[in-house]
């Protein structure tokens, strides 16, 4: 069984609005593909097929393979600040501090 792929693709999909059939569009695969994937039921995959699907969500191949500790919303968050300047990034992440210290 291949690790949570299926997860991070039903939640993304779903984030940006996207119907399975369209997002196998978009990835120029089969809409059944994407279906096996997001219900667990698809042993394994081509590479290529994966990062298809990962351009297509916006998303980077790497964030198939992060470590069950960190979870979609993690990784999602993570992706927002990389594209931060450093001193947005420190803003931020004093913001989220006085959040989880409330």
């Amino acid at each position: 069984m291949l690790p949570n792929f299926g997860e991070i693709i039903r939640k993304r999909r779903k984030e940006l609005g996207l119907t399975i059939e369209q997002l196998a569009e978009k990835a120029d695969v089969s809409d059944g593909l994407i279906s096996l994937l997001e219900r667990k039921k698809l042993k394994d995959i081509k590479i290529s097929n994966l990062q298809k699907i990962a351009n297509a969500l916006n998303l980077d191949i790497s964030d198939f393979f992060v470590s069950k500790k960190a979870d979609y919303y993690t990784v999602s968050i993570v992706n927002q600040l990389s594209s931060l300047t450093i001193d947005k990034k420190r803003k931020i992440l004093e913001i989220i501090i006085k959040l989880i210290n409330l």
